[in-house]
C-alpha cells in the first residue's frame, strides 16, 4: 500500500491530505481434489483485502456459484471430469481481476490420462 499525499483546495482554504493507494490484486487459486470433492484456496491472491477488493466470485464451472467473501470454499462435483474454474475479484473501484482453469475433479469414471487433481492456478 502506498501513501499518496494531496492538496484539497475548498473556495480559498486549502487542506493537506493522505489517501492510501492500494495496488491491484492478482488473483491466483489452489486446488485439491479427490473423488469429485474439491477444495479450493484463493489466499495465494495478492492484495486480497477489503480495501481494494469488493466481493470474491467462483464459478466452479458446473453452472454453481459463490459470491461473497468465500476464500476458500469446498465444492463437490456431480458427472462431471473437468471443468473450468474460474476466481473473480470484484474491486470497489468498479473493475475485476480473473484467473481460471481446467482441472480434473478426480473422478474415477473419468476416461483418460487426467488433468492434475491438485496444483496452482494463476
Amino acid at each position: 500500500m502506498a501513501t499518496w499525499r494531496v492538496i484539497v483546495v475548498f473556495g480559498s482554504a486549502m487542506m493537506l491530505a493522505s489517501v492510501a493507494a492500494y495496488a491491484t490484486p492478482d488473483p491466483c487459486f489452489d486446488f485439491d481434489c479427490e473423488d469429485s470433492v474439491c477444495e479450493f484456496d484463493a489466499s495465494c491472491s495478492t492484495e486480497l483485502n477489503p480495501n481494494t477488493v469488493w466481493k470474491i466470485f467462483w464459478d466452479f464451472g458446473d453452472d454453481n456459484t459463490n459470491l461473497g467473501w468465500t476464500v476458500a470454499p469446498t465444492h463437490e462435483y456431480g458427472p462431471i471430469c473437468y471443468p473450468g474454474v474460474k476466481l473473480e475479484l470484484l474491486l470497489w473501484s468498479g473493475g475485476k481481476v480473473t484467473v481460471s482453469c481446467l482441472i480434473s475433479t478426480d473422478n474415477p469414471a473419468c476416461p483418460g490420462p487426467p488433468l492434475s487433481a491438485s496444483g496452482r492456478c494463476d
